[in-house]
């Protein structure tokens, strides 16, 4: 009896001071995934864990001098576009205004914004409800942002060329799109 009260022991010793062990082991491997930089100038946002990749050159300069056809969607994630609605990269339009010059800079400021306000938060969904639309050399700039998902997509010709991690607020996309009489998305649940 008393060989088995030890063998007991010496298991249940073996069980505390390894588990610790396991615990730390496994809290290395969930830390979260590096973000990848392949630019050489990486910019840090806002004392965030993660650089941030900056933007390509095409969408640098289209974003320090917005073309006058620029284009501010209203997006609805959530309901499916029916045959023959408009979509932006399959998401369903409820309303685009061109800006203009002071609007658009408005607009890009509230983007950029996003990105510098990052805090290395992010989910797996990506339900965007705001987007920027250009066109500048043959090419086609559509940056698709979701406040709620804390992520913003880039793509250039149809193409995902980068992705953000975003935070902060709607609030000044959403103003200049009331202020063009254009609808918004009625399940945002950051308003």
């Amino acid at each position: 009896m008393k060989s088995i009260h030890l063998i007991l022991g010496v298991a249940l010793a073996i069980c505390f001071i390894s588990a610790p062990l396991a615990t730390s082991h496994a809290r290395d491997e969930e830390k979260p995934e590096a973000v990848v930089v392949n630019d050489n100038d990486p910019v840090r946002a806002n004392g965030a864990e993660y650089p941030q990749q900056p933007w390509p050159k095409d969408f640098q300069k289209i974003l320090a001098n917005p073309p006058g056809d620029m284009l501010l969607y209203s997006l609805e994630p959530m309901e499916s576009p029916e045959k023959g609605e408009e979509t932006l990269q399959g998401f369903k339009v409820l309303g685009k205004m061109y800006m203009r010059p002071e609007q658009a800079q408005t607009a890009v400021a509230a983007f950029n914004d996003a990105i510098f306000k990052w805090d290395t938060k992010k989910a797996k969904c990506f339900k965007p409800r705001q987007a920027l639309v250009a066109k500048d050399g043959g090419h086609t700039y559509e940056i698709l942002l979701c406040y709620s998902c804390q992520q913003m997509f880039a793509y250039r010709d149809g193409q995902l060329v980068r992705s953000y991690g975003v935070a902060g607020s709607p609030k000044v996309l959403k103003d200049l799109l009331r202020k063009g009489d254009k609808p918004l998305s009625t399940t945002d649940p950051k308003t």
